[in-house]
């Protein structure tokens, strides 16, 4: 809803629920990924003895998250060769690291530091159709964008390699508040409309679960010719 028809205690309400998911995204976030923020909530939300209030204060939809605790358990089966267990029938129940769980798939094992950087190089590689780098001030000016040096990646201007869209690093991301990267890659992105008054509307297009890579990385997955 557009804050412009909200009345005052609406207004209210929804800058405190803004608050609250930027401390819940500050608690759990990652400055690196949005996906390896997922990871963080998912190994929380496994490890909860009352996930519904645990999705209730973290602001995270229940039926999304037993989907993903399901599928975590299906990747087991199939890592395990069979010796993970099935899906629980009442997937009020789904369990967060039970004894039949191998221990490197506990929810209480933390990634370290090597396996984090791994991970995030899968993610490069699922994502390769979808990476964004920084805009130069050339770029900027042809767009009649503002360029920005040193900054954090909200406020940097970014574009798609292959379709030379310029987009944005969600605020909401927990990467926003990052230095700005050269590189990143994405899930999907979103187009925001948003009116002024005398003026045009703003359109802006953000880039959604954000990932920072390193070029050496999409190099190594042939996109050299294309950052070249």
């Amino acid at each position: 809803i557009n804050a412009e028809y909200m009345g005052e205690a609406d207004r209210e309400r929804r800058k405190q629920l803004v608050q609250q998911q930027k401390s819940v995204v500050g608690h759990w976030g990652h400055p690196g990924s949005d996906l390896m923020t997922f990871l963080n909530v998912t190994r929380a939300y496994l490890d909860s003895p009352d996930k519904t209030s645990f999705c209730n204060d973290n602001f995270l939809i229940p039926k999304n998250m037993r989907e993903t605790a399901m599928l975590r358990l299906q990747l087991i089966r199939q890592i395990s060769k069979g010796e993970a267990p099935e899906e629980p029938e009442d997937e009020k129940a789904v369990p967060g690291g039970p004894p039949s769980v191998p221990s490197e798939f506990s929810v209480e094992t933390s990634p370290t530091p090597t396996q984090e950087l791994r991970l995030r190089r899968i993610v490069a590689a699922g994502l390769i159709d979808r990476v964004s780098r920084r805009a130069t001030a050339q770029e900027c000016e042809a767009l009649k964008l503002r360029a920005r040096g040193h900054c954090v990646a909200k406020q940097a201007v970014y574009v798609d390699v292959l379709t030379q869209q310029p987009c944005w690093v969600h605020p909401h991301s927990s990467v926003a508040c990052t230095v700005a990267p050269d590189f990143v890659v994405y899930c999907n992105m979103q187009t925001i409309h948003r009116p002024r008054k005398k003026k045009p509307a703003m359109v802006k297009t953000y880039m959604l679960g954000v990932t920072i890579v390193q070029k050496q990385w999409l190099w190594e997955l042939g996109l050299k010719d294309v950052l070249a």
